[in-house]
């Protein structure tokens, strides 16, 4: 049976990128079985951008009856969705043309799979690729847990660019609010546990570096926000006895990243954020080093659509 692929956008005070999601999701080459927005109670007029979209036959505007935390509006808009499978974009990013075509057609013959990811396009805040992510996926379908086993260590794939099993997202038990910000890594590990995972090695989605990103503007937060997450993972009945011992190392890791920040004093904290810098120096020379040659690669994936503009 061909899936039938709901796109579900959350959106909070994204108007000023929404309009780019929704075109994107308008200009696939296979059309969506629906595109679903929902605005969660935003101030900054996402509200009236939306209406532009009222009329489109597949698109469907729906809002919370109140402004819900992270993890409740994602869960909040794909409890809306009819179809088999699910996306769920970022209302920040965007799609490329071909993205509901080709991932169609690979769930079509892998129809067991419970989450296919593809790479990504990297871009500046007005949507220009510099890089491309996700190049070094491993290949082939990673039966159950080796994605747990594998994302254990960090969150490497782009919720934009994956396609969820609709019922296997559904039996992923609701995650608090305290860990809301790392749903994407949360639901990539259930997920992962229990059903065969893939990725694709082509970029299909492009997403925005911009100085609202949670993972990239707030670290801090978003690491305290992952570390609650794990820690309710860790006890949950829903990931086996033996899966949820997996975790204590990275839980450990993320503890003491707080508690030696919390803990140090003086000179001690200078040398801890000295120590610091020099390795965040070293990684980010081999950071550039390999964006360079990611950018240099660009020009092989073709042009880009003009709604990125």
């Amino acid at each position: 049976m061909k899936p039938r692929i709901s796109i579900c956008i959350p959106s909070y005070n994204y108007g000023r990128f929404v309009r780019c999601a929704i075109n994107s999701c308008l200009a696939q080459t296979s059309e969506p079985y629906e595109i679903i927005v929902s605005d969660n109670c935003s101030t900054d007029g996402t509200g009236e951008i939306l209406t532009e979209f009222k009329d489109f036959p597949r698109v469907r505007l729906i809002r919370p009856p109140r402004h819900l935390e992270f993890a409740e509006h994602h869960r909040f808009v794909i409890g809306e969705a009819t179809g088999t499978h699910l996306v769920c974009l970022s209302a920040d990013d965007a799609l490329h043309p071909e993205f509901i075509k080709v991932m169609t057609e690979k769930m079509m013959r892998t129809p067991e799979l419970g989450l296919l990811a593809c790479a990504s396009f990297q871009c500046n805040s007005r949507m220009r690729p510099f890089s491309v992510g996700g190049l070094r996926y491993p290949r082939g379908v990673l039966m159950p847990p080796q994605a747990f086993l594998r994302m254990i260590k960090g969150c490497c794939y782009l919720m934009s660019g994956a396609v969820w099993s609709a019922a296997a997202l559904r039996a992923v038990p609701p995650l608090d609010n305290s860990g809301g910000l790392a749903t994407d890594w949360y639901w990539a590990l259930c997920v992962g546990s229990k059903f065969p995972v893939e990725f694709i090695h082509r970029p299909l989605c492009y997403y925005r570096f911009h100085d609202s990103n949670f993972s990239h503007s707030g670290v801090t937060r978003w690491q305290m926000q992952a570390l609650s997450m794990l820690e309710n993972l860790e006890g949950t009945a829903d990931v086996s006895e033996g899966l949820r011992v997996k975790l204590k190392p990275q839980i450990v890791k993320l503890r003491g990243i707080f508690d030696c920040d919390r803990k140090a004093t003086g000179k001690a904290r200078e040398r801890h954020h000295l120590a610091q810098e020099c390795w965040d120096h070293i990684r980010g020379c081999n950071l550039c080093a390999k964006q360079t040659v990611k950018r240099m690669m660009l020009p092989l994936f073709g042009a880009h659509p003009s709604y990125l503009e």
